[in-house]
């Protein structure tokens, strides 16, 4: 099966084709993350988020990083 243009792509995101390019190529940093989950639901992706808390350094570990 052969990928969609990118043309078609931004069709079907309804996004410019431009911004699939930059997308494709790694450079999100202009889009919000509801931006991006939007089109992953419009390419019918189903997101998780995992929030955890961050393990705590121990005296032990913070002597060694020093």
């Amino acid at each position: 099966m052969k990928r969609p243009t990118q043309a078609k792509s931004a069709e079907l995101l309804g996004m410019k084709q431009p911004d699939v390019s930059a997308i494709v190529t790694g450079h999100t940093g202009k889009f919000s993350i509801d931006r991006l989950l939007r089109c992953l639901d419009r390419l019918d992706y189903r997101v998780d988020v995992v929030v955890r808390h961050k393990p705590r350094k121990t005296a032990r570990a913070a002597a060694k990083a020093a």
